[in-house]
């Protein structure tokens, strides 16, 4: 009897809570909350290994962007033909003199441009006249693109034969003034030009084709390969004398190609001197 008065009481009790609550809300009171949906997905516990993300910048946030260093302007191609005596200097100021404490020749027909009639042309290079058995050295750093190691030096006939097809074509033809050079090395500088010693008596032997070579490094010895006098053996003149034959190029066009003596002079002398 006693446990159904408790029971009363109680149920009054609740009823006076009650009397002014919304019905939802003592539905939800006395709902029992279901049991979580396996189903769906659960917050997983955090990756320790996973990175930081700032509490001031969103997760999703685009990653700062790296600077872009800039980059020096790529310089034209040296131009033998038209760029100016101040230009040629500077693009060239890299190159030393072939011939170590030799300065360039006062000479006009040991420049560039002068007449050589003897083969119906003209000269290409510049000569280093009393140097026999001097080192000659690289005139800039760059690689060997050709070795003449194997050379042979033609026979009287096979020289004279040179000379007459020279004469009867118009100029000296390039295959044929590349025998009169004799023994050379070639070397290619990173700008693409091309320095040509010629007339040598012996190249080193570790200097081969794609060797690299630095500024001022031996890389053979005077001669007078390719003349009239090594051929006969016998010096007739001071211009059959050892002497080292050098040449600038850019393509098909040898440094001061065209230009007056003087010019030509001073061209040479700014950057070899």
């Amino acid at each position: 009897m006693k446990k159904k008065i408790l029971l009363l009481i109680a149920v009054l009790a609740i009823g006076l809570l009650f009397v002014n609550a919304n019905p939802l809300e003592i539905l939800e009171t006395f709902a029992v909350p279901d049991a979580p949906n396996e189903s769906e997905p659960q917050d997983a516990d955090p990756d320790p290994d996973a990175p930081a993300v700032a509490l001031d910048q969103p997760a999703d946030a685009p990653a700062e962007e790296e600077m872009d260093i800039p980059q020096e302007p790529e310089l034209p191609e040296i131009d033998f033909v038209n760029d100016s005596v101040d230009e040629l200097v500077d693009r060239l100021s890299y190159m030393e003199t072939p011939i170590e404490g030799r300065s360039v020749t006062s000479v006009n027909g040991q420049l560039p441009n002068a007449p050589r009639n003897y083969r119906n042309g003209v000269h290409e290079g510049l000569d280093y006249y009393n140097t026999i058995g001097r080192d000659v050295l690289a005139a800039g750093p760059g690689t060997v693109i050709r070795a003449d190691h194997g050379y042979v030096e033609m026979t009287l006939e096979e020289y004279e034969d040179v000379i007459r097809r020279s004469i009867t074509a118009n100029g000296t033809p390039p295959e044929l003034l590349d025998k009169l050079r004799g023994m050379q090395v070639w070397i290619e500088h990173p700008d693409g030009v091309v320095t040509r010693y010629a007339h040598l008596k012996e190249i080193r032997p570790e200097i081969t084709e794609g060797t690299i070579v630095e500024t001022g490094q031996a890389i053979a010895t005077v001669g007078n390969t390719g003349m009239r006098a090594n051929v006969t053996g016998v010096i007739e003149s001071p211009s059959g004398e050892p002497h080292l034959h050098f040449e600038i190029w850019q393509g098909n066009t040898f440094l001061g190609q065209g230009r007056s003596p003087d010019t030509v002079r001073r061209l040479y002398s700014r950057i070899l001197n």
